[in-house]
């Protein structure tokens, strides 16, 4: 698992939904999609871009690289598969059993969420 905070797991897989077509998107995309300020989407970025999994240019475009459209993938099938989990064990709404999916993802170790996904 990669070391990233719930609000940077978010980020990645928000630039992921965005560029779905492709395209690079706007730090402005990602805060109103986000619902927070483009100051914490430029952090975001910047901590993300850091670990290599986007690429930002400077008051640009952001797009993901080839190391982020893997795991953005990746941790989105282990995101859906706890979701999917969290709400058949525990009788959660699809938004809280996704929040909580985000939370077991960033807070436990690949091989216990591994094992709460089933996978």
């Amino acid at each position: 698992m990669l070391d990233l905070t719930t609000s940077q797991l978010r980020c990645l897989l928000t630039v992921m939904d965005l560029s779905a077509s492709g395209n690079a998107v706007a730090s402005k995309e990602i805060a109103v999609q986000m619902r927070v300020s483009r100051p914490s989407v430029h952090r975001l970025l910047e901590g993300l871009a850091g670990r290599g999994l986007v690429d930002k240019e400077p008051y640009g475009a952001v797009e993901l690289s080839e190391k982020g459209r893997e795991e953005a993938k990746r941790l989105r099938e282990l995101e859906k598969a706890c979701a999917e989990r969290m709400a058949g064990q525990f009788g959660l709404g699809a938004s809280e059993a996704e929040k909580a999916a985000l939370i077991l993802i960033c807070g436990l170790d690949g091989k216990s969420v591994c094992l709460i996904a089933g996978k």
